[in-house]
């Protein structure tokens, strides 16, 4: 009989669940059902949309939200398999995952007291939070949707903003959609996200479709951060084009944008459901900030560069990076001449990388570091753990190699920029010494 019962409640939670999203296709409705079948607190938590609790029971429930999301965040992929949660108020929460594009985009949950709860209860529990669930994934999935054949018809225009194919920018705003401003202005930043999947994978899979899932989330994403976005997938890159009103100081939300931009490319790497065989690392670039869309071409190719920049200094990057940030390799990348980057480094360091080739001690980072503690021995022993007694036989060694002259202004500025210019030609340089 408890189970007729049970099911009997399932088809009329079932029923009121479809009457409800007929009338507001919303996530919200979604959860106001759930709260108003149960009569206990039901959670949303999501990538692309705000959290929110039913009732919105004030700081006690903000509370128990943030507790929530912040243990989600330590708990490893479970893919749709759903969460039990116990929080420090005695509360037990009951999490169903809430897929698309094969992505866990959101939470939809329901936290109850110790005593609203036992065996055949949570089980219950459970079953209206699995309808509740693939009702939340067919209404996120129809508006990503939507949303991809709204950018579909902007995919055109990325090409010929990234690579500088403006005739009038008046004439492309409007074609992007955007309106003129009679007061503040846009800002326009570029960037390109680079997809990097390594391990196993089964014979005949492409990347495509993956691909465009990420590609869609991503620009979901952009959007809940109130960045409108273009973008354009081909192969593992997605070239971007972010856009942003502002009518207050540039520099200050410039610095929001950036926070957006490190939030959402943060959010796109947790959200990846991977099979264990496979892992994927995303690498996003970002070039400076621009007044105008005929500049966004520049800010691509700064996108470009940072990327690339920072490939060359890390072995496996991932996160996002931004051309602003990359120092003197700004200058040392735009060169393109790698012979004369190697020449130069020759002529500086050459002595020390062939003493350090003979097998000699790793000078190079002694010097990288004495330069960057501004002469400190103690500092830079320190950072190298190494006896102050060590260094001072390495500095005796660089003076004979470099010369005592070395930490003069002219030759330390040299000295400081070919330390950095071979970190960017060091594998080529590498691949000399052993042919």
């Amino acid at each position: 009989m408890e189970i007729e019962h049970n099911l009997g409640k399932l088809a009329d939670f079932s029923h009121r669940l479809q009457q409800a999203v007929i009338k507001t296709a919303e996530v919200h409705t979604i959860v106001e059902c759930l709260r108003s079948f149960t009569s206990l607190t039901s959670l949303y938590s999501s990538i692309t949309e705000p959290s929110f609790c039913l009732p919105a029971v004030g700081e006690h429930g903000k509370d128990m939200l943030k507790e929530a999301e912040e243990l989600l965040e330590r708990q490893p992929p479970t893919g749709r398999k759903q969460i039990r949660l116990t929080l420090s108020g005695g509360h037990t929460v009951f999490l169903q995952p809430v897929s698309g594009l094969g992505h866990v985009l959101s939470y939809i949950g329901i936290a109850a007291k110790k005593n609203e709860t036992c065996g055949e209860n949570e089980i219950f529990i459970g079953l209206l939070l699995d309808y509740a669930g693939k009702t939340a994934e067919q209404l996120l999935l129809r508006k990503l949707v939507l949303d991809d054949r709204t950018s579909d018809v902007h995919a055109s225009l990325v090409h010929g903003i990234l690579f500088g194919e403006i005739p009038h920018e008046d004439q492309m705003l409007a074609q992007i959609g955007l309106p003129s401003l009679s007061a503040g202005h846009y800002l326009f930043v570029s960037g390109a996200v680079i997809l990097d999947r390594s391990g196993q994978q089964d014979e005949g899979f492409s990347s495509k479709g993956p691909n465009q899932d990420i590609a869609m989330l991503l620009r979901t994403l952009l959007s809940t951060h109130g960045i409108y976005n273009l973008l354009l997938l081909h192969n593992n890159v997605i070239h971007l084009l972010c856009i942003r009103e502002t009518f207050g100081n540039r520099q200050a939300q410039w610095e929001k944008v950036k926070q957006s931009l490190r939030k959402v490319t943060e959010l796109l790497m947790k959200s990846g459901q991977l099979r264990p065989q496979e892992s994927l690392r995303i690498q996003a670039g970002f070039g400076h900030m621009k007044a105008s869309l005929r500049d966004a071409a520049q800010s691509y190719r700064e996108a470009l560069d940072a990327v690339a920049i920072t490939r060359m200094l890390q072995e496996r990057p991932a996160g996002s990076v931004f051309y602003e940030d990359m120092g003197i390799y700004q200058i040392l990348k735009s060169i393109g001449d790698t012979a004369r980057l190697i020449q130069f480094v020759q002529s500086h360091l050459g002595p020390l990388l062939a003493y350090e080739q003979a097998g000699g001690t790793s000078l190079l980072q002694t010097l990288d570091h004495y330069l960057s503690c501004m002469g400190s021995k103690q500092e830079t022993a320190e950072r190298l753990f190494i006896h102050r007694q060590t260094l001072y036989h390495r500095l005796d060694k660089l003076d004979e190699l470099l010369g005592s002259d070395y930490l003069k202004p002219e030759r330390r500025l040299c000295l400081e920029v070919a330390i950095r210019a071979y970190d960017l030609v060091k594998e080529e340089m590498q691949t000399e010494q052993a042919m």
